[in-house]
């Protein structure tokens, strides 16, 4: 009777904490609900104020016009207010003060189940389920067949990544992805937005190394998502910077620099600084000279 009683008070706990969650309030909300339709993919902010407490702000006043069909990467230093602008495109927290618009609506009169499900997002680290790789994959879209999925997962190096895999799509990917690297995380993750095919898509870049074949398979899954759609990268890789069509250099919550790579590295400002400290050494022309070294 004790053994019993205590898993009874372990369930009560647990089922405290599921329900406080499904009647906690959002802090986000809409002034309206407008049906989106597909959305284009252009991206305003202007003059946001964004902070996450009362104490300090993270963006102060940030302005920056993102094109449909745009890849833009976002670099700088911890802190400098990259994943923020990642949180308010995908609206995750409220802002204080400006506007950010899609396709020259007020995001803030948006549909947000609607407008969401147009945006694919891969974090730093991606959320896998308990299951196959079929099964994650597919949650990018639920109703997808197997014929779906298994085009969006061969539209990463024709399919030769699920050939590391023990059962290929039937792989059991274990308790948040723990059977796999990694590299193959973020590569089920690319499958997922493939198949989910969203107007906007939101990379934050993993900052664990992977092996440079991986890293090829990687940035070919990143190509195919890239292309025709806008896409916003908090970039930790020199081929993803390289790959941008403006790189957008950040510093405490304000735009400091922004240009291509080759414009940015003329100028031999504060990118040209964290690509001589950080990038550099990603090049494997930088590899082999300090191999030979």
């Amino acid at each position: 009777i004790a053994s019993f009683w205590s898993q009874f008070q372990d369930g009560l706990s647990a089922a405290e904490r599921v329900f406080a969650l499904i009647d906690a309030e959002p802090k986000v909300r809409q002034s309206r609900e407008e049906s989106v339709g597909r959305v284009n993919g252009r991206i305003q902010f202007q003059n946001v104020r964004f902070s996450y407490t009362d104490k300090e702000v993270v963006l102060p006043d940030f302005s920056l016009d993102i094109q449909a069909g745009e890849t833009v990467a976002l670099v700088g230093h911890t802190g400098a207010g990259k994943s923020s602008i990642a949180k308010l495109i995908t609206r995750f927290y409220e802002f204080q003060g400006g506007q950010i618009l899609i396709d020259g609506r007020d995001m803030r009169t948006l549909h947000l189940g609607e407008y969401r499900q147009q945006i694919g997002l891969v974090p730093q680290e991606p959320y896998l389920f308990s299951g196959t790789v079929r099964d994650n994959i597919r949650y990018g879209r639920p109703e997808a067949d197997d014929t779906a999925v298994l085009r969006a997962a061969q539209q990463i190096s024709q399919g030769e990544w699920l050939e590391a895999l023990p059962d290929g799509l039937d792989t059991d990917v274990g308790e948040r992805g723990s059977s796999l690297s990694m590299g193959q995380r973020q590569l089920v993750a690319l499958a997922r937005v493939i198949l989910k095919d969203p107007a906007i898509f939101i990379l934050d870049e993993a900052t664990a190394s992977v092996d440079p074949f991986t890293e090829t398979q990687i940035q070919e899954g990143l190509d195919e998502i890239m292309r025709q759609r806008t896409a916003v990268v908090i970039a930790h890789r020199l081929s993803t910077v390289k790959h941008a069509d403006r790189i957008i250099v950040m510093q405490q919550g304000q735009i400091i620099e922004e240009g291509t790579h080759n414009s940015l590295m003329a100028q031999a400002g504060h990118y040209a600084e964290l690509y001589n400290t950080y990038f550099r050494h990603q090049s494997l022309a930088y590899i082999d000279t300090w191999q030979r070294e």
